[in-house]
C-alpha cells in the first residue's frame, strides 16, 4: 500500500499539507481549480478509489466532509486504513478511524507535534492512559487471531482489572502494572481476561485474546505447474503438523527456478504474504537436513533441499531454526522455519535522548513531542517521567529508576532499542547539559554498539535558559555554569572552577546547589563569591521553573541565604555589571551605552 494521502480543499490547507509531506512523505490531492498536487473534480469519487490504496488519509477539511467520503468504504477495524481530520491551521488533529491498528492515533500525535497543534484522540484506553491490546499487537508485529476478544481485554483494563499474559517469546512490551505474566495459558483461571502471544496454535477460550507473532516462514518446493489448491493444501497440512498458528506466517519462499510458478504466486497473493526466491548459490549456504537429488540435478549445485534452505534463508539464517523439517505432500514439499526472535525485535530500533525542557508541555519542542509519540519505551529518572504528557505515556513500557541509577536506566534504554523497540530516554532541560546523552554514548562505545542503531539527541530548553527568563536577562553577557554536586567531580576541582569563574567576572550559574545530605557546598560557594565580588551583587534564585510550586527571588549577595535552595533550584550570581531593573536581574551587554 502507498503511504499517506493528503486532501486539501483550500490553498492554506494545501500549504500545510506540503509542509507535512516534506516530513512524513505522501501525496497531495486538491481541487482542479487550485492547480496544485494531483487534481480531482469530486472528492467522494476520488476517495472511493484511494481509500484502500493508502495506509493513511489526512483530510484538511471539516470532519463532516471526511465522514461522508469514507462512510461507504468502512469495513472492519482490522482492515480499515487510518483516517485523520485536521483544520487548515493545524491546531486540531483528530484521529477519526483505525486509531490503534491503522496507526491513526500515533500519526495524529506526530502531525500535531509538527504543527504545534493538539492531537484529539478519543479511544478509551488512550483517554485513560491505559495500554491498548491491539496497539501492543501492532507494535510487536503480531496478528490478532480473535479480533472480537479485544473488547473483553479493553473492558477489563478500563474496569481496573489485571489482564493475564502468556508470552513465551516475550514479544509484547506490556506495562507490568496492568499485566500478570504467566509461563503457560493453562495457569490462567478460566474465564479471566487474558492475552496469549505464541506462534503455536492455542485453543480459543472466552475472554482469551490470541496473538500470533509473525515469525514463521514457509519454504515450498513443487513440481512444474502444480495447482494452487495442491500447494495451499500442503501448506495447511504442514502448519497443522507443526501445531502452528496460520496467522504467524510472515512469508513464503522457494527457489528462483520457481519464480514463474502460477500456483506459488497465487498462493502468496491469496494469503497476502510476500514471496521470496533464492538461487542455488544462496540455498546451499543454509543447512539441508533432507537434501533432494532432484533439486541438486535441476539447480546444478551441491546437495540441498529447496524448501528447507528457502525457509531458513527467509527467516534470517543464521538467526533462524527449523520448526518443521521437510515434509512431502504429493508434488509439494514444505518446511517451516522460525526467526530467532520475534520479527519486531530483529532490527535495532531508534534511540532518542530527549530534553524535555523545564517540564511544561508548552515549552517542549515539536521534535521532542514527535519522538515521544513514536517511542514504544520511555526511560528516565522517575521525577522526569512525570513530566511526559500522560497521553504520550499511555500503553508504553516504562523504565523508571531513582537517583544514582543512571547506569541502570541508560543500559536498559540501550537494551530496549537493540531489541527492536523504539526508545526514548527523557531528561529535564537539555539532555546534553548534565543529562544522559554523554553517558549513553560512553556505554554504547563500551558495548561496541555505536553503529548498531540510530541515536538522536533531541534538544530541549536548558534549565538555565528557563530560569534566566523568569529572572529577567541575567545571561546577556559571558557566563559560566558549574555543578556543585561532588558525587562525580572532586570538590577541589569544583572549587578551582568557581574561583576562576568568579575572578574572570563571568555571571555564575550554579546547578545542583544543595540537597538534603549535601548542604555545605553552596555555603562555601557563596562565601567564596563574597570574598571576590561586591556585597550588593545581584543574586537570583529560581526553584521549580515552569512547574507547580515555581518560586523566584532576587537579592543582594550579602543577603542571600543558601538554605533557600535545593536540588530543584538554580542560583545565579551576577557579574560586576549585573544590576536590578524593576525587580528583575539584568546583565547589560553594552548595547545601551554603545548608543
Amino acid at each position: 500500500m502507498k503511504n499517506i494521502a493528503y486532501y486539501a480543499l483550500t490553498r492554506q490547507g494545501a500549504e500545510l499539507a506540503q509542509r507535512l509531506i516534506a516530513r512524513t512523505g505522501g501525496e497531495l490531492f486538491a481541487p482542479r481549480r487550485m492547480d496544485i498536487g494531483q487534481a480531482f473534480d469530486s472528492l467522494p469519487g476520488l476517495v472511493s478509489g484511494t481509500f484502500h490504496v493508502y495506509q493513511a488519509h489526512v483530510f484538511i477539511s471539516a470532519a463532516g466532509i471526511a465522514l461522508r467520503c469514507i462512510a461507504p468504504h468502512i469495513i472492519h477495524k482490522g482492515s480499515d486504513p487510518a483516517v485523520l481530520v485536521c483544520d487548515q491551521r493545524g491546531e486540531h488533529v483528530i484521529s477519526l478511524l483505525s486509531g490503534h491498528l491503522g496507526g491513526a492515533n500515533a500519526l495524529a500525535e506526530r502531525i500535531a507535534a509538527m504543527t504545534g497543534g493538539r492531537a484529539v484522540v478519543t479511544t478509551a484506553t488512550d483517554s485513560e492512559g491505559l495500554p491498548a491490546p491491539d496497539m501492543l499487537a501492532r507494535q510487536a508485529n503480531c496478528a490478532i487471531v480473535d479480533m472480537a476478544e479485544t473488547k473483553a481485554v479493553h473492558a477489563a483494563l478500563l474496569e481496573g482489572r489485571r489482564v493475564f499474559l502468556a508470552d513465551p517469546m516475550n514479544c509484547l512490551s506490556a506495562p507490568e502494572e496492568y499485566m500478570t505474566r504467566v509461563a503457560d495459558p493453562d495457569q490462567i483461571p478460566p474465564g479471566s481476561p487474558q492475552m496469549v502471544a505464541d506462534w503455536r496454535a492455542t485453543p480459543p477460550s472466552p475472554g482469551r485474546l490470541r496473538l500470533a507473532p509473525k515469525i514463521l516462514h514457509a519454504g515450498i518446493g513443487c513440481r512444474k505447474n502444480t495447482p494452487t489448491e495442491a500447494i495451499r493444501a500442503a501448506l495447511d497440512a504442514a502448519l497443522a503438523e507443526a501445531d502452528a498458528e496460520p496467522a504467524a506466517l510472515a512469508g513464503l519462499a522457494s527457489a528462483t527456478l520457481k519464480a514463474q510458478e502460477s500456483g506459488l504466486l497465487e498462493t502468496a497473493r491469496n494469503l497476502g504474504l510476500p514471496l521470496r526466491f533464492f538461487d542455488a548459490a544462496e540455498l546451499v549456504r543454509a543447512p539441508s537436513p533432507h537434501p533432494s537429488a532432484k533439486a541438486q540435478e535441476l539447480l546444478a549445485s551441491a546437495p540441498l533441499s529447496v524448501c528447507e534452505g528457502a525457509a531458513l534463508l527467509a527467516a534470517g539464517w543464521p538467526g533462524a531454526k527449523l520448526a518443521l523439517a521437510k515434509r512431502i505432500y504429493g508434488d509439494v514439499t514444505v518446511a517451516l522455519a522460525l526467526t530467532s526472535a520475534p520479527s519486531g525485535k530483529l532490527r535495532p530500533a531508534p534511540l532518542w535522548i530527549i530534553g524535555l525542557g523545564p517540564g511544561d508541555e508548552r515549552a517542549m519542542s515539536a521534535q521532542a513531542l514527535e519522538a515521544l509519540a513514536a517511542a514504544r519505551v520511555i526511560a528516565g529518572y522517575s521525577l522526569y517521567m512525570d513530566m511526559v504528557p500522560a497521553r504520550l505515556l499511555a500503553g508504553k513500557e516504562r523504565l523508571a529508576t531513582g537517583m544514582r541509577k543512571e547506569l541502570d536506566r541508560c543500559n536498559a534504554a540501550i537494551d530496549a532499542a537493540l531489541a527492536g523497540k523504539p526508545t526514548a530516554m527523557v531528561c529535564s532541560g537539555d539532555a546534553g547539559i548534565y543529562g544522559m546523552a554523554g553517558l549513553i554514548f560512553e556505554l554504547m562505545e563500551q558495548r561496541g554498539a555505536l553503529d548498531a542503531m540510530p541515536v538522536e539527541v533531541v534538544p530541549g530548553i536548558p534549565a538555565l535558559c528557563a530560569a534566566a527568563a523568569l529572572l529577567g536577562a541575567p545571561l546577556m553577557h559571558d557566563f559560566a555554569c558549574v555543578s556543585l554536586s561532588d558525587l562525580l567531580t572532586p570538590w577541589d576541582l569544583i572549587l578551582r572552577r568557581l574561583d576562576a569563574a568568579l575572578r574572570s567576572d563571568f555571571v555564575l550559574v550554579l546547578y545542583n546547589p544543595r540537597s538534603k545530605g549535601r548542604g555545605w557546598q553552596l555555603t562555601a560557594a557563596i562565601n567564596l563569591a563574597r570574598e571576590i565580588r561586591a556585597g550588593d551583587t545581584p543574586v537570583g534564585l529560581v526553584r521549580q521553573a515552569y512547574r507547580d510550586g515555581q518560586q523566584t527571588a532576587v537579592c543582594r549577595l550579602e543577603d542571600f541565604k543558601p538554605e533557600q535552595a535545593d536540588m530543584l533550584s538554580l542560583v545565579f550570581v551576577g557579574n560586576a555589571s549585573t544590576r536590578r531593573i524593576g525587580g528583575r536581574m539584568v546583565t547589560p551587554r553594552g548595547y545601551f551605552t554603545a548608543l
